[in-house]
């Protein structure tokens, strides 16, 4: 666990140098001789996913960056927008339909202007 917690701090860091790089990819080597010795299976996709954390840190930039999660980073605005209007399941439906809707009534607005 203390190898993944160090792993984990190498990963997430906001900017990274040649030597953070090295240092997480000497601890990601670590981390795989651990797991492979004391734990039963950690074949699981989050767990391979590590193994190239740092090739895609080196080619895309900070994992904050390219995070899929809502509401990190890039995703605020987006999450914002839909949290009224959204049960929380199939959130990508809902926005595309709550889309729609917004711009159907942008449409209205503009070719029925309200009379003062």
């Amino acid at each position: 666990l203390c190898s993944y917690l160090w792993l984990l701090m190498y990963v997430l860091l906001q900017v990274h140098t040649e030597q953070t790089i090295k240092k997480g990819r000497e601890e990601l080597q670590k981390w795989l001789y651990l797991i492979t010795v004391h734990c039963k299976s950690w074949n699981f996709p989050k767990a391979h996913l590590h193994a190239h954390v740092f090739d895609d840190i080196e080619a895309k930039g900070v994992t904050q960056n390219y995070n899929t999660k809502p509401n990190k980073k890039l995703h605020g605005p987006l999450k914002k927008s839909y949290t009224p209007q959204s049960d929380g399941k199939q959130v990508a439906d809902q926005v595309c339909l709550y889309t729609i809707s917004l711009n159907i009534c942008l449409w209205i607005e503009f070719v029925f202007p309200r009379r003062s």
